[in-house]
């Protein structure tokens, strides 16, 4: 049994925070080398788009939830450009 699990610290509500994160680098990574499919190397370009991009952000002094529009941002970049390459792909 974990040390978390026997004093109560485990709180279900966080998991959350790490679902927008993982998703939109994983959505993006597949635009990025392969377009349309999921790629090792396309996600390891796409967290490392997301996590400098957001550092940057910071560096400027922008707020804490800029992150959570710059991942969403990134989702919604990842799913738009993998509409206009299916529908690309369809018409060929």
């Amino acid at each position: 049994m974990s040390c978390a699990a026997s004093v109560g610290g485990f709180d279900s509500s966080t998991s959350a925070t790490y679902l927008l994160p993982a998703l939109a680098a994983a959505f993006l990574g597949t635009a990025a080398i392969v377009p349309g499919e999921f790629n090792p190397l396309g996600t390891f370009v796409a967290i490392y788009f997301l996590a400098t991009g957001i550092v940057g952000l910071e560096l400027l002094g922008a707020s804490g939830w800029v992150s959570d529009v710059f991942y969403g941002g990134g989702l919604v970049l990842a799913v738009v450009i993998a509409t206009i390459t299916r529908r690309g792909s369809l018409r060929a």
